[in-house]
């Protein structure tokens, strides 16, 4: 009977085709990283104790083999089912098989390309009769087998054919069964069958047995012993799940003889309890699903540090085939000689401790370097011998970038590449710490761009950039490799100069970077020249902190500011006082602006042919509880370095218009109100929608309204400027250049604009009946004036002798002291109420 049971599917299937998993699932449990979730933690740790009676103690008959069948490894309970001694693992296993079975190995195993096969074989050196379970697994040449011996087995069938003593066969042979006669009575069990189905033999004697049984157990029975067949009777297996008296489910596997005995049929029921190895079978299926889906990579290493396998995941990181890899030094992975030291190190600390954890670098197959997480294990057996180790990593190359990502983004600027504030104090520190314990001094460099807001406003935030980039690479150019230049902002630059020895050193860097910054500078065609005010502080003598010395360039940059910009000072102690005060101030004209502290004031323009008052300018005061009367010329250009001149300059436009329209009700307004306009006040968006409110929600008409602008604010952008005045001249405003002569005053650039007049400025009034020059040039500009057909103001008329000259020079409006001071708004109506209908202009008699 060679062929009884040489088909035996069940149990031994799903353990053979599982193995290589619950091995790998075990040591997964063992390995996994903190990192991953303690979900796949528990499942993991579940698998590790099945895993451990697939050591070479364990009872499972499980071995290893290549396709030759020699042994690399087996456990003691498979050497025992063959004639092998035991520590003798390598050992060729078809050598105990006869030549018909080592023909079918050499022609379906060792060179077929089944997956998975089974048979039944006979030892011809033992008598053994073993059913061998065999996976071959692409991945690696390994073979592995799981064996189940069938001896007992088949002598008990051998015997029924030659014996009718069916009670000593069930009880000397068959694990668990019974016979039965063909009525279904049963006429031998045996104790195993009894334990398995929780019955008693005399229950099972006097009845029909499967009415003892559970309905479904017995009907799943039936079904199972109805596919059997004639041919299937001394070589076919059915796994069933079934349920004992008690209603516990179990697995078991059935099988069915059945012969003639004097003219009667008796049948052979064996069962084999299957619930082990179906759970076994089950938890293993679930473990290899695991090893290749895993998104960690997993290398299995033996106890000699050769890499045995790997996973899928593994592959597609590393770009290494197990073909690659197998058999190999898990440190070939290594970069380069430091990276292939640390992983020699790294993997003797796994042999010494047990365990590894940390980041490494490693390359790909490609040869690129990457870093990745390396977390390895060693599997070892009850005597504290390592098995073998695995190594599960995953790559840290997207991780490293975020990191490198955050740490640029967080020190430096991502426009210019240079180190932003927050990485230039911590170098400042650092360049602090070093000039103090070397006894050297350092520089402090705070650069503003003097021109880039008119820049960037006018030719748009694209060419703004650029300019910031070409400064930045400027800056580059004037310093050495061993100073640091950041952008702290804006349009503001920092350079640390260290080491230097004198102030001398820091005075040559700042003239370079002021000739630099004043040649023009291409930015798509556009040329521009942006200048800078620079500010200089030194360690030790202006600080020994970062923050002070910060501080105190800040405050010598401005005062290079103040001091008409384009050039460099050093920081004193003067300068310190002058920024309390400064800041000082601030807050005060802060504090008054929202609490309405600010007034209006009112000076005429008397019309030189009419004698009456022509016009008002419109002037702003601020009288300060503990300075008393701050100069306009001091808080107006604290307004404008501030921005607070914005909304300043709007609120006392539509004050002021208000005000107007009071008196034109009154019937005393003159012919228009001249309003002052600030540079940033005309360059803030919505200019033109902020006119047009005032207008409406004054109900002033715009043909009175007058807006007086200087000569630099309309030359910094011609073309800006010339679309806004012709806006505003649309609306039906007048325009007015405001001390002309002291700026640019070209002919050229009076043709380019819309306007309506021109202010002589006072500084040649004052002088004019002395200084001929001075002179000459008021009469010039009322002729220039007069040619392009605008009216001419001229202020600072203090004399009758003035008003004389300018009046037979042909000015048009004359203002002045000589006429009357600015008044607040009751002076002012007075006045207005005073002069209506006089026919000549009189001065009026000082009341304030």
């Amino acid at each position: 009977m060679v062929d009884v049971l040489s088909d035996l599917p069940g149990w031994g299937i799903f353990l053979a085709g599982a193995i290589i998993g619950i091995t790998i699932m075990w040591l997964v449990a063992k390995l996994i990283p903190k990192k991953i979730t303690d979900e796949q933690q528990n499942r993991a740790a579940a698998v590790s104790n099945i895993f451990a009676n697939i050591q070479p103690d364990a009872e499972v008959p499980f071995a290893i083999a290549d396709k030759d069948g020699t042994l690399s490894f087996a456990t003691n309970s498979f050497k025992k089912l063959f004639p092998l001694r035991s520590g003798n693992e390598k050992i060729n296993l078809l050598r105990c098989f006869h030549s018909d079975d080592r023909r079918w190995w050499r022609e379906h195993v060792a060179i077929g390309h089944v997956k998975f096969s089974s048979k039944h074989f006979s030892l011809p050196e033992s008598l053994k009769h073993i059913y061998l379970n065999i996976l071959k697994d692409e991945r690696t040449p390994q073979i592995f087998l799981l064996a189940m011996d069938l001896t007992s087995l088949y002598r008990a069938n051998q015997h029924l054919e030659n014996s009718t003593r069916h009670d000593s066969i069930l009880s000397s042979f068959a694990p668990f069964g019974l016979l039965v006669d063909e009525d279904g009575i049963v006429r031998q069990v045996n104790t195993a069958f009894c334990n398995m189905f929780g019955l008693s033999a005399d229950v099972l004697y006097a009845n029909f047995w499967l009415k003892q049984l559970q309905p479904d157990t017995a009907n799943k029975i039936i079904t199972a012993s109805e596919s059997f067949t004639a041919t299937d009777y001394s070589n076919k297996i059915v796994e069933i799940e079934l349920k004992d008296s008690n209603g516990r489910n179990f697995w078991c596997q059935f099988a069915l003889h059945q012969e003639f005995n004097n003219g009667s049929t008796v049948s052979y029921w064996y069962f084999i309890d299957a619930n082990k190895q179906k759970a076994l079978a089950q938890e293993l299926k679930q473990s290899s699903v695991v090893f290749e889906a895993s998104s960690e990579a997993i290398m299995v290493v033996d106890a000699n540090k050769q890499v045995k396998m790997v996973n899928p995941a593994f592959t597609e990181m590393t770009g290494f085939a197990p073909k690659d890899i197998k058999g190999r030094n898990p440190q070939i992975l290594g970069s380069e000689r430091k990276d292939i030291k640390q992983l020699e190190s790294i993997w003797h600390e796994a042999e010494r401790n047990g365990s590894w954890q940390g980041e490494v670098w490693k390359r790909r197959k490609s040869g690129e370097r990457y870093p990745e997480w390396l977390s390895i294990t060693a599997v070892k057996n009850k005597d504290n011998k390592i098995l073998e180790y695995v190594a599960i990593s995953s790559d840290m190359t997207t991780r490293k970038q975020a990191e490198n990502r955050i740490r640029y983004q967080a020190n430096y600027d991502p426009l210019t590449d240079l180190p932003n504030r927050n990485l230039f104090m911590d170098r400042l520190k650092q360049g602090i710490s070093r000039a103090r314990r070397e006894g050297t001094m350092l520089s402090l460099l705070f650069i503003d761009l003097d021109r880039f807001k008119y820049i960037n406003d006018s030719y748009g935030h694209n060419i703004g950039d650029q300019l910031l980039i070409k400064v930045a690479n400027l800056l580059k150019d004037c310093v050495r490799s061993s100073d640091s230049i950041a952008r702290f902002g804006g349009d503001e630059f920092a350079i640390i100069l260290s080491p230097i020895y004198g102030s001398k050193n820091a005075s040559r860097v700042a003239s370079l970077v002021l000739e630099r910054l004043s040649k023009p500078i291409d930015l798509d065609g556009y040329e521009v020249v942006s200048g800078g005010s620079i500010g200089i502080s030194l360690y030790p003598n202006d600080g020994d902190s970062e923050e002070q010395l910060v501080k105190n360039a800040d405050i010598a940059m401005y005062r290079a500011k103040e001091k008409g910009r384009n050039n460099y000072q050093f920081f004193t102690e003067q300068m310190q006082q002058s920024a309390q005060e400064r800041m000082s101030l601030e807050r005060d004209l802060r504090s008054a602006f929202t609490n309405n502290k600010l007034s209006m004031a009112f000076q005429p323009q008397m019309d030189c042919k009419t004698g009456k008052v022509g016009g008002l300018e419109v002037l702003m005061r601020w009288q300060n509880a503990d300075k008393g009367a701050v100069s306009p010329a001091v808080f107006i250009a604290l307004a404008e370095d501030t921005g607070l001149i914005v909304p300043m300059g709007n609120w006392i436009m539509k004050t002021a218009c208000e005000k107007y329209v009071y008196w034109k009700k009154l019937g005393v307004a003159p012919e228009y109100l001249a309003v002052n306009v600030s540079t940033r006040q005309f360059r803030a968006k919505n200019f033109i929608g902020t006119v047009k409110d005032v207008l409406n929600t004054t109900g002033m008409s715009p043909k009175n309204l007058e807006l007086e602008l200087t000569e630099s604010m309309l030359m910094e952008d011609q073309q800006f400027a010339i679309k806004m005045l012709q806006d505003l001249r649309d609306l039906g405003l007048k325009i007015s250049i405001d001390d002309f002569g002291t700026g640019y005053s070209s002919l050229s650039y009076l043709k380019k604009f819309p306007l309506n007049n021109l202010k002589v400025d006072q500084s040649f009034v004052k002088d004019i009946m002395d200084n001929e020059d001075d002179a000459s040039i008021v009469k010039a500009i009322i002729d220039l004036g007069h040619t392009l057909n605008m009216q001419v103001i001229a202020e600072g008329v203090e004399t009758k002798e003035q008003q004389d000259l300018l009046k037979q020079y042909g000015v048009d409006f004359i203002q002045g002291y000589y006429f009357s001071k600015p008044m607040n708004s009751d002076l002012c109506e007075k006045f207005l109420f005073e002069k209506k209908n006089l026919p000549e202009v009189t001065p009026l008699k000082r009341t304030s």
